[in-house]
Order: structure tokens, then sequence, then C-alpha cells
């Protein structure tokens, strides 16, 4: 177990944590042991089933992006880049490919208003899977004509691949987050298709999106940046994942919806503002932020 995984286990006092980082029940895992009805069937309708497994850890970053961003509503709104988010989603589904019926899932979706604009924010989170050496493979059925857009995401996933030849030896840094950002940014772009679209608009509850022209579809990592001090080995990982997720995206092609990278730390640094409820706040000081970096 990493430092900071240690340190969080021995902070956790709120239920009972085994060897691993692991609690009994999900619920240990958020604020006030309560999650509201229409989030938790939320996360049960993904396909991830996060919440009878992987939610169980103190290092969930299902949990982490549940407890900054579950909150929000519309009469808690949460002000972004000049964005006025009122509605959050979980595990939200979207296709990727016409020949693939398991969907990418994406922790959080975030739903506001603009200068009367819609925008919706879709957030990878992730906390500290980046300090598993993790690789990557893109399944065969990417390298054939089954996407809903254009080929060049074709020619992408061959270049993806490529990389992944290159670096498979080194076997040190994190490349199972640049395979599902590529992944990701597939089934974004699927949205164009009007198939791809209804099946989404089917599959999401009250996420809809009936006119994509009036739509902005933004594309965040939202990532766990430990506190360089007292976490160097984790921070070294993180600062790695960084620098090999920024070479994925760097020549990524217009096609492609440019993707934005936050830590949330730098997240923190506005949202602490926003929330009113003064406990909240203190729970995600003590439970996350104490062991962050500073911003």
């Amino acid at each position: 177990m990493s430092n900071l995984k240690t340190a969080l286990r021995k902070a956790f006092n709120e239920g009972i944590v085994d060897d691993k980082g692991y609690v009994n029940s999900y619920l240990d895992n958020v604020y006030c042991h309560h999650m509201i009805d229409e989030h938790r069937k939320m996360f049960e309708h993904g396909s991830g089933k996060e919440l009878q497994t992987k939610a169980r850890a103190l290092h969930s970053s299902s949990m982490l992006g549940y407890n900054f961003f579950g909150w929000i509503d519309e009469a808690h709104p949460f002000v972004w880049k000049g964005v006025k988010y009122t509605k959050v989603y979980f595990e939200t589904q979207l296709r990727t490919l016409k020949c693939r019926s398991n969907p990418a899932n994406m922790d959080i979706v975030l739903d506001g208003i603009k200068d009367g604009r819609r925008v919706l924010l879709f957030i990878e989170s992730k906390f500290l899977e980046y300090t598993s050496s993790e690789k990557f493979d893109l399944s065969e059925s990417y390298m054939g004509k089954n996407y809903y857009v254009a080929s060049p995401f074709y020619e992408k996933a061959k270049e993806l691949m490529r990389l992944y030849s290159e670096m498979r030896e080194q076997q040190k840094n994190y490349y199972g987050g640049v395979k599902q950002g590529f992944c990701h940014l597939v089934a974004l772009g699927a949205l164009e298709n009007k198939k791809a679209r209804d099946w989404f608009n089917t599959h999401n509850g009250e996420l809809k999106i009936e006119d994509l022209g009036k739509v902005d579809i933004l594309f965040a990592n939202a990532i766990f940046c430990p506190d360089t001090t007292e976490y160097k080995s984790e921070k070294r990982k993180y600062d790695a994942y960084k620098n090999l997720y920024d070479e994925f995206i760097k020549d990524l092609p217009d096609y492609f919806i440019r993707p934005m990278w936050f830590s949330y730390s730098q997240i923190w640094s506005l949202m602490r503002n926003q929330i009113s409820d003064t406990n909240r706040k203190a729970f995600l000081e003590r439970r996350y932020m104490n062991f962050a970096e500073k911003c």
C-alpha cells in the first residue's frame, strides 16, 4: 500500500477499514453516510457496478467525484469558467462503436448554462489510479470501420497502438488512462450521429440532448494531485501521468473534443467558496484536501 493510501486509512474514523483501505459499505465513503435516491439509481444503472465494489475503497475515484460534485442542484449551483451548472449526473453511458454493445461510462456530467447556451461538461475522475502501472490494449474492434463518425478515428487508434508498442516494455506509467481517454473521445464524437445520440437519450434518464447544435460539449479530467512534500512518490507518478496524457492530446486532430486537465486542488480553490454547507466543506477538507497539493 502506498504512503498516501496508508495515510488515508489511518485518518479515516467514520467506519471500519480493512488492511487494503476498504470500508464495509459505500455509504461509509460518502458525506453524512447518505446518497440521495436519484444519484444511487444512476450508479446502479451504470455498467461498472461501482457501489458494490470499487466505491468501498477510501481511494475510490467515483466517490471522490460524488463527494465533490453531488451537492450541485438548482438551489445550489456551481459556477465554473463562466458556466452556471445546476444539474449533475453520475455514471453516464455513451456508445463508442457500432459493433460494441458495452458502452463507455463517464464518471460525472455537469449540466449548465452560459450566455443562454446549454453546456455539458463530461468529467473523468481519477484518485490514485496513476500510481499503478496498468497497461492498455485497444481491442481489435477499434481497428475496423466501426465508428459512428469519420474514419480519422481509425487512424488515431492505429497511432495509439504504435505508441503503446514502443512504450510497453517500460511498464512504469499509467497507460490505462490514455486508452480510456481515447475511448471517451470516440464516444463523445459519436454524439454527432443520430443513432448514437438516440441511444444516449434512452439510457441516461433525464440527461438528454435533443439538438446537438444548441449544446456545447466539453470534456475534462479531474485528477487528485498529492501533496508534494508529504507524498513525493505519488506526486512523481501524478506528474508522469500528466506528461503522458499531455503527449497524447498534443497532436489530437480538430475532430476530437479537446480534453482539459484539472487537479481537484484547482477545483477546490473555486468550489470551497460556493458550498454553503460548512460541514460538507469540513468533510472534504478532512477526507481529501488535507492530503492534496495546496492551491
